[in-house]
């Protein structure tokens, strides 16, 4: 397998898969080739990574973004965390009753709540809920409060919560240092009444937008839209580390991130060049998804330390979970190499732009030291491409997730789509039809010219067969020239030409 020389007393075997079990032995060899018997085999197993449970607490930052519209599209920090995580072998899962970004990222949970002042976090880690006055937002918010506490939900269970909160309030400076400290303090009483240890990593916030950029033709009232806010972020994120290191000296497991300068934003328009770098604001405090994804950087940095310190026993060594389309339904196969109290499987589906459902249980072998086969069969498997996961159980109720594992399952039709007429005077309104699509899919149906720029654009969602029959109206007759008409939904996107004379 290797040879060390003499002098070294160690080896570190790189080529292993998680928790898997090797068996060594070894023997010394001298100059002349002469050579002693074999020692002892000696046996040790790779690390074993127990799911950590990760929830992105906090407001429209967490979420991706302002507004609420088109919550397909918005994944914040939380995509490239994500990839990184996942690249790095650790085995996550991020929790939280809210969810957006299934365009773009399969692990959508998260507990961003758009509009959430630091007080409304405090509430809601205590009692389930706010009282939400914004009409906007009060709809997507609501559908994430719970009944009783919010981190007891069966859906949250945190082992690490990663706080930015403050956008919506830093000026308050008379209340607001007060609510952090409930909100540290229903976390600390979420740890006394579950028995458990959390660690929350509070993140000193992003500014807002506030320069002068030199330009005499600017009008700077436009780049600094709201000068207090801006300053009670910066006076804010001064208050915030003082507590959270007064709260570490008194031994609360907190760490603290500088999101602020930390991420290296560039807190300008992301439309402008300043100083020849391009900005990473979409308006005065949402950053843009260049930004995000420098928030993900320190994220990352802060947590990889603590998953890797994650390492525990599993209650279940599960070395094989595949899944294949089999005749109407899909078919699941796992392999477990040994199970402790292992009570029962439950088979998780998620098909593109949903959550994920329970579709059946599988027993467990309760003790075990020997493989052991299980095979699952989805009958009711929905066409398109779905995700699946395995929830093992233990005896006590405690669980982790396995890896996600994808498959495309065929229906009778596969999508397709036709566009007519093809040809136009650019007066007419033209008709997109297509079908194959899983019910509800949501759909965007974009026109651009020859230069790639967009002219229009609408969303639709298929009906309960799959299908759109759509009618694509122009607010203005089209010039003559070539058009692209491009159809896409989470999973793929069909393009077509449109000639206008």
């Amino acid at each position: 397998m290797a040879s060390v020389p003499g002098n070294v007393l160690s080896y570190r075997d790189e080529g292993l898969v998680v928790g898997q079990e090797v068996s060594y032995r070894i023997k010394a060899t001298a100059a002349d080739g002469t050579a002693s018997a074999y020692s002892a085999p000696v046996t040790g197993k790779a690390n074993t990574y127990r799911t950590v449970r990760i929830m992105p607490l906090g407001d429209s930052n967490t979420f991706g973004g302002g507004g609420v519209e088109d919550p397909e599209t918005k994944v914040s920090y939380r995509r490239n965390l994500g990839a990184a995580i996942q690249e790095a072998g650790f085995s996550f899962d991020f929790v939280g009753t809210l969810n957006s970004g299934s365009s773009l990222m399969v692990d959508v949970d998260h507990a961003g709540f758009p509009g959430a002042r630091v007080g409304d976090i405090a509430s809601l880690l205590q009692t389930g809920g706010y009282d939400d006055t914004n009409s906007y937002t009060k709809p997507v918010n609501e559908a994430g409060f719970t009944a009783g506490p919010y981190l007891s939900d069966a859906r949250n269970n945190p082992d690490i919560i990663l706080l930015h909160i403050g956008t919506n309030d830093a000026s308050d400076a008379e209340n607001v240092m007060q609510n952090l400290n409930t909100l540290l303090d229903e976390v600390d009483e979420y740890e006394r009444a579950n028995n458990k240890e959390v660690t929350v990593v509070v993140a000193k916030i992003i500014q807002m937008v506030c320069f002068e950029d030199g330009d005499p033709d600017t009008n700077d009232t436009w780049n600094c839209l709201k000068p207090n806010d801006a300053q009670g972020v910066l006076n804010y994120n001064v208050k915030l580390e003082s507590l959270v290191n007064n709260r570490i000296a008194e031994g609360d497991n907190l760490e603290l991130v500088d999101m602020q300068d930390g991420a290296g934003i560039a807190y300008w328009w992301s439309n402008v060049r300043y100083d020849g770098i391009l900005g990473e604001m979409d308006d005065y405090r949402h950053a843009a998804q260049t930004g995000y994804d420098k928030m993900a950087t320190v994220w990352y940095n802060a947590l990889a330390p603590m998953l890797a310190s994650a390492v525990v026993p599993l209650p279940v060594e599960l070395v094989q979970f595949r899944a294949a389309a089999a005749g109407q339904g899909v078919r699941l196969d796992w392999r477990t190499a040994s199970e402790d109290e292992n009570d029962r499987f439950e088979v998780e589906r998620m098909q593109e732009g949903q959550s994920y459902t329970r579709v059946g249980t599988v027993a467990g072998a309760g003790n075990s030291n020997r493989r052991l086969d299980y095979t699952f069969l989805d009958g009711g498997a929905p066409a398109g491409l779905l995700y699946y996961r395995l929830k093992q159980l233990d005896h006590d109720g405690s669980y982790t997730y396995s890896k996600v594992v994808a498959v495309r399952k065929a229906g009778a039709m596969e999508p397709t789509a036709m566009l007519y007429p093809s040809l136009t005077d650019g007066r007419e309104n033209i008709r997109l039809s297509a079908n194959g699509f899983a019910q509800a899919t949501p759909l965007a149906i974009t026109l651009l010219d020859a230069f790639g720029k967009q002219v229009h654009q609408q969303r639709v969602n298929a009906g309960a067969q799959g299908e759109i029959n759509a009618i694509v109206q122009f607010p203005e007759p089209l010039p003559e020239g070539l058009y692209i008409v491009k159809l896409t939904s989470p999973a793929r996107t069909q393009t077509f030409r449109l000639l206008v004379r």
